[in-house]
C-alpha cells in the first residue's frame, strides 16, 4: 500500500512537471545538435516503433531490465530481494516484475552486470546541475544540451522549464522529437528551444500506424507549424530496409523537407545495437533478422533526397 501511495504520488508530480524520469545523459556528443552536447533521455514514448534501438524508454516509469546472457546463475539477486520476487526455476533465475519494488539491492549484488534498473527521478534543477558542469565545451565549440528520449514532449512541462532555465544560462538547446503531441504543449517547448531535430519515420498513415501503433496525421500537420514557429528544423529520417527505403516515400519526405525550409535532411541507418536491449526487457523483437541498408543503398538514397536542393548528412551531426 505504501509503493503504491509512493507511485502515485511520482505520477502526480510528474504531471505538473516537477520531476521526469530520465534513462541516461550523455556528456560530450557530437552528435543530434551542433559542437560538443549533453544528450538527456526521457523515459516514455507515445510511439512503438518496431525497429526502436532505445525499447526501454517506451514505458515511462522505472523500469528493471534483465540480460540473462550475462547472468552467472551465481543467486546474489535471489538472497538480495526483499520481496522474493526473483527465484530459481530449472537452474534459471526468473524474475517476476510485477513483485518487483525496483529497490536496487539485486543490482546492487549482481557482480555479472546482467541487471540493471532503466530510469530515475530527477527535479529540473537536478538535470542542470549536471548538463551544466560542461559549459566550457558548449561555449568553445558552439554545442549546448539536446533532449531526446524515448519522446521529450511526454515530459513538455518539465521540458519547457528545463530548456528555460538553459536559455536564461546562454546556452543553445535543441530537442529530439517524433513531433506525436497535442499542439498546446508543443510550443510551450518550443519558446526555448533553438533547433528541432524531427523524425519524419513515413509519409504513408497506414504504414506508420502499422510499425508504430500510431497514425502521421498529427506528426506531419505538427512538422509544417514548428516551421511556421520560426524555428530551424532538421529532418531525421530512419533508413529502415523493408518499411521506409522506397523510392516514393523518400521522394515524399524530400518535398516536405523542401516545402517547410528544412535546415537539413539526416538519414539515419537501421542497425541492431539494440537487439539485446529488446531482450532485456522481455519484448518481443519483430526486426531481429533485418538486415543494415548498404553504404550503397544510403549513398543512392542520398542522391536523390540532395536534388531537392536541401543537404543531406548520413548520420547525425
Amino acid at each position: 500500500m505504501e509503493m503504491k501511495q509512493e507511485l502515485n504520488d511520482r505520477k502526480k508530480m510528474m504531471a505538473q512537471g516537477d520531476i521526469a524520469v530520465i534513462t541516461d545523459i550523455q556528456r560530450y556528443s557530437v552528435h543530434d545538435g551542433p559542437g560538443i552536447r549533453s544528450l538527456v533521455f526521457f523515459k516514455g514514448c507515445p510511439l512503438r516503433c518496431q525497429w526502436c534501438h532505445n525499447p526501454e524508454t517506451h514505458d515511462p516509469l522505472p523500469e528493471l531490465l534483465f540480460n540473462d546472457e550475462l547472468c552467472i546463475g551465481c543467486g546474489a539477486c535471489v538472497v538480495e530481494c526483499p520481496t522474493q520476487a526473483i527465484s530459481v526455476v530449472d537452474n534459471q533465475i526468473k524474475t517476476e516484475k510485477q513483485n518487483c519494488l525496483l529497490k536496487q539491492q539485486c543490482v546492487d549484488v549482481c557482480y555479472a552486470g546482467a541487471r540493471k534498473i532503466s530510469g530515475h527521478y530527477y527535479t529540473v534543477d537536478e538535470v542542470y546541475e549536471k548538463v551544466i558542469r560542461d559549459r566550457i565545451f558548449y561555449d568553445t565549440t558552439g554545442g549546448g544540451v539536446t533532449l531526446s528520449g524515448g519522446e521529450v514532449l511526454v515530459y513538455w512541462k518539465f521540458a519547457a522549464q528545463l530548456l528555460q532555465k538553459l536559455k536564461h544560462g546562454g546556452i543553445h538547446t535543441a530537442i529530439e522529437t517524433c513531433g506525436y503531441s497535442p499542439w498546446n504543449e508543443f510550443e510551450k517547448v518550443l519558446d526555448y528551444t533553438d533547433l528541432v531535430l524531427y523524425d519524419v519515420k513515413h509519409c504513408d498513415d497506414t504504414m506508420h500506424r502499422r510499425f508504430t501503433g500510431k497514425g502521421n496525421r498529427l506528426i506531419l500537420e505538427n512538422l509544417k507549424k514548428v516551421s511556421d514557429f520560426n524555428r530551424p528544423v532538421i529532418i531525421r529520417i530512419p533508413v529502415i530496409p523493408g518499411f521506409n527505403d522506397t523510392r516514393k516515400n523518400m521522394q515524399e519526405v524530400a518535398h516536405i523537407a523542401a516545402e517547410i525550409g528544412a535546415k537539413e535532411i539526416h538519414l539515419l541507418p537501421f542497425h541492431q545495437i539494440g537487439e539485446s536491449k529488446w531482450d532485456s526487457t522481455g519484448k518481443t523483437y519483430h526486426f531481429r533478422n533485418i538486415e543494415e541498408p548498404s553504404k550503397e543503398s544510403m549513398a543512392e538514397i542520398k542522391q536523390m533526397l540532395a536534388e531537392t536542393g536541401v543537404p543531406v548528412v548520413v548520420g547525425g551531426s
